[in-house]
């Protein structure tokens, strides 16, 4: 059996996972064949023969991984994470919160197999009270975004969370120092820049399903201002902070943000594309007045800030006005002039359109059985053999 290993280098833990990872296969008798991600690779071709791939390295690693192999139809194997990146919420929502625990992860499952005849393909489990780990089937994003020259990208894969607006324009502000140094909380200093900035302009075409998953009858399909539209595979981000409480397999989490403008209202006839809604004479803001009129923003929508956070530590999302939830098979958004977008927290370019769609249960992984199966899009395997 091949047991394939993609390696993300940037991640100075990526050195050691890989040579435990390596140690543990040999002593379970088994070929290591390792690649090595590029910004030419960034799925480092991944082979969709090997019986087990492990990925070492973070959300952006992963989706490039995973969406290689389950584009693929001949990919029977499953994947296990090790994770090292800047926040890793695929692995987090998986139950797999560190480096270390993906290695023991690893050891618990190698040793398993060391006791059985595993053919590639098969993925035999001992899913019994004895287990140690278990398959379960997450979810696949995809977006296919249309860049403002009218190109189309493609479909390109999502595991977390798809993100426009000024979300998008955190994560692509964001300093590659302060990912590194401060993880997660890296992606503050990005969003310094964008808490009080203007909002966007877009539209929302939705299959809403489930009323009682839905906090909003309003019809979104019209043009109107937002400071962020996400959608989510997850329901977590670090330290105890849920962004989807409506989130789980099968469909997308939708979670729209926006904010009061001037004059209380959330219409686009307060603020037209280009100008400001800080901005009296409807001229365009720069420059200095630029900052002027964010400060001005920020300042008046930090209550707006503080009930949104509230709601992501202690819940009641519906019962926030500036949010709006919903879940949808797909969506496609539309936007009245190019915005930013993320893809599980990585820069994806600018977009005047996206079409979001899930592939319910396509990605097989490897999770520690104490794993809670709600806490991501995920499916425990009825009989534990994906397929």
């Amino acid at each position: 059996m091949i047991v394939e290993v993609v390696v993300n280098p940037v991640h100075r833990e990526a050195p050691h996972a890989l040579e435990r990872v390596r140690r543990l296969c040999a002593r379970a008798g088994l070929q290591v064949r390792t690649r090595w991600t590029s910004l030419a690779r960034p799925h480092a071709d991944t082979a969709s023969e090997a019986a087990l791939t492990v990925v070492i390295g973070g959300d952006g690693t992963l989706r490039e991984v995973a969406g290689r192999l389950t584009a693929d139809p001949a990919w029977a194997g499953v994947l296990l994470p090790v994770p090292t990146g800047t926040a890793s919420l695929f692995a987090l929502n998986a139950g797999i919160r560190t480096t270390q625990q993906g290695l023991a992860l690893l050891e618990e499952y190698l040793e398993v197999r060391h006791q059985e005849e595993w053919h590639p393909g098969e993925g035999h489990l001992d899913e019994g009270p004895t287990g140690a780990t278990r398959i379960r089937r997450f979810d696949v994003g995809w977006a296919d975004l249309v860049r403002p020259d009218g190109r189309r990208t493609g479909e390109l894969p999502f595991l977390v969370t798809a993100g426009l607006g000024r979300s998008g324009e955190t994560v692509q502000r964001t300093p590659g120092w302060a990912k590194a140094r401060l993880g997660a909380a890296g992606y503050g200093i990005g969003a310094l820049s964008q808490l009080g900035a203007a909002q966007v302009e877009v539209a929302v075409h939705r299959d809403v399903q489930g009323a009682a998953r839905d906090s909003t009858s309003a019809d979104l399909s019209a043009l109107h201002r937002v400071w962020a539209l996400e959608f989510g595979l997850i329901r977590r981000i670090p330290w105890g902070i849920t962004v989807f409480p409506h989130g789980g397999p099968g469909g997308l989490a939708g979670l729209q943000v926006a904010l009061a403008e001037a004059g209380g209202g959330l219409g686009v006839k307060q603020a037209q594309a280009g100008t400001d809604p800080a901005s009296r004479d409807g001229r365009p803001v720069t420059g200095c007045r630029e900052w002027g009129s964010g400060a001005f923003r920020l300042l008046r929508r930090s209550p707006a800030w503080l009930r949104i956070a509230r709601a992501g530590l202690r819940g009641g999302h519906a019962d926030v006005g500036e949010l709006r939830l919903w879940s949808a098979p797909t969506a496609r958004v539309t936007a009245s002039r190019p915005v930013a977008v993320h893809l599980d927290g990585e820069a994806a370019g600018r977009a005047v359109e996206a079409r979001l769609r899930v592939a319910a249960g396509a990605l097989r992984v490897v999770v520690p059985v104490r794993a809670n199966p709600t806490d991501a899009s995920a499916t425990a395997s009825p009989t534990g053999v994906p397929g």
